[in-house]
Parts: structure tokens; sequence; C-alpha cells
């Protein structure tokens, strides 16, 4: 089996909320593992690090449907996010520069 895939098919898919319910609880470390394996996790998320915050995020596509979930966390609070949309192999770029307008939109990061 594709292990980098098992959360897109099958009886493995989640919605977009169960995205954010399950961010929220691993930033929380209110999940059913240990903290050191939370941990591990969210440091192997990051994409983005500076003084002004941390962006955790995970993507995925199935051929059809892009994902972009994560967290940011700025000095002063969390952002949770989950986007999907279909997309074709040459718009992947689209999923994370979506959230990260929306993100400057909501002058949650300049």
């Amino acid at each position: 089996p594709n292990i980098s895939k098992f959360w897109l098919d099958g009886s493995l898919r989640i919605s977009a909320y169960e995205q954010i319910d399950f961010l929220k609880k691993l930033h929380n470390n209110n999940l059913l593992a240990d903290e050191k394996s939370m941990l591990m996790v969210k440091n192997i998320l990051v994409e983005e690090e500076n003084e002004e915050y941390s962006l955790r995020a995970k993507s995925g596509w199935d051929g059809e449907i892009g994902w972009y979930v994560g967290y940011i966390t700025t000095k002063t609070e969390n952002y949770f996010f989950a986007m999907n949309g279909n997309i074709k192999k040459e718009q992947l770029h689209l999923r994370k520069e979506i959230v990260v307008n929306a993100l400057k939109v909501k002058k949650i990061i300049k």
C-alpha cells in the first residue's frame, strides 16, 4: 500500500472539520499518543518559522482533490485551517498560496 496517500483514500477519508479537530488536539497534546511522538509530528509539520509566527502544515493530493491543512501560531494566538479543492497537478502550488493569502487578508501574517 502507498503509505503517503492512506489518509486520502478509502474508509480513512477525513473531513476538513475533522482535520481541524485533530490538529487542535495535536497542538494541545490531547491525542492518544505520548508527548514525545506529538512533538516529533509538530516538528515535522514546520514549513515556516520566524519571529512573527510558526506555520505547521501538511499537503496532499489524490489526483483530483488537493489538501493543505495545518495551523499557524503567532505571539498571541493559534489559527487552524483546512483547505481542499479540485486542482490539477500544475496547480498544486496554489494550495499553500491560497491559505497564505487568506492569512494575509485577515492580517494574521504580513
